[in-house]
């Protein structure tokens, strides 16, 4: 996948660095690979923001089908 490839959560791989779709402030977010299964197909997963250094010990649940634009694998 190429930087500024715009795609969804699913996509992505655990430590792979992307912002969402929406955010105009751009803030990058790191994938942690957990994966919550939800019902018909659909799920969350789990990441966190860089911001101040981020802290992966509490990751934010995003759904599947964000769209987000990707930065980088890490």
């Amino acid at each position: 996948m190429n930087r500024g490839s715009k795609t969804t959560i699913e996509n992505l791989k655990a430590g792979d660095r992307f912002y969402k779709e929406s955010d105009k402030k751009k803030q990058v977010w790191e994938i942690t690979g957990e994966f919550e299964p939800a019902g018909q197909g659909k799920g969350f997963y789990y990441a966190y923001c860089l911001k101040d250094g981020g802290n992966p010990k509490y990751p934010d649940k995003l759904k599947s089908t964000l769209p987000v634009i990707f930065l980088r694998h890490k």
